[in-house]
């Protein structure tokens, strides 16, 4: 092979590479991110339980719209490039204004205004076409100023091209976030160290 051909060559090789870098730089399929938006049919809830009773505090609705960024949305996970929701305790409906208030005390609203369910991942079991899937992932748990990540089981179901639904709950510890848990009546009435977190929410990609 000569000189020449050698030069033609290097200069074809040059020309493939250059073409090849500029179609990943554009290429929507690897920056492509996708917003969701967290509607007000999502619900909270929190179950947690005396020595005498059980209780649950729900939030009825999500007032304020979340907005989540997926940047991986395929048959095999769901990757959150944002996936923070924002929760407003004082929001909540605990069926008693007394319980409310012990609620809204252990959760030490007047320093921690707010709790905060950050996703991470969700990865799916089944890799198929169905419309309902079992899938787990990582969630990341703010409460008192303190998080905690948890690996959660979630049921998945896509509504169509256009929502999504995640339901989830998991069970933890209060003293994990360093709470007290709260006793009345001289000690008499005390409250579990054990509570668990449901949610279910309503997803909408975000029409651009």
């Amino acid at each position: 092979m000569n000189q020449n051909t050698l030069l033609k060559v290097n200069h074809k090789l040059k020309i493939s590479v250059i073409f090849f870098l500029s179609i990943l730089l554009v290429s929507p399929t690897f920056f492509e991110t996708e917003k969701w938006i967290v509607e007000e049919q999502s619900v909270l809830t929190i179950n947690g339980k005396t020595n005498i009773n059980n209780f649950q505090c729900r939030l009825p609705s999500k007032k304020e719209k979340d907005t989540l960024i997926i940047s991986s949305n395929n048959k095999r996970e769901l990757k959150f490039e944002k996936g923070k929701v924002k929760v407003d305790p004082t929001i909540f409906n605990c069926g008693n204004e007394f319980i409310k208030r012990d609620f809204l005390e252990t959760l030490q609203v007047k320093d921690y205004p707010f709790i905060f369910i950050n996703f991470i991942d969700v990865r799916f079991r089944e890799f198929n076409d169905d419309l309902h899937h079992n899938a787990n992932g990582h969630v990341n748990i703010y409460i008192c100023g303190v998080n905690k990540v948890y690996d959660i089981d979630f049921e998945v179901d896509r509504k169509g091209d256009g929502e999504l639904v995640l339901n989830g709950r998991q069970e933890l510890k209060l003293s994990e976030f360093n709470i007290k848990t709260p006793s009345r009546l001289m000690g008499l009435i005390k409250v579990s160290d054990d509570i668990e977190i449901q949610f279910k929410l309503l997803l909408s990609k975000h029409k651009s």
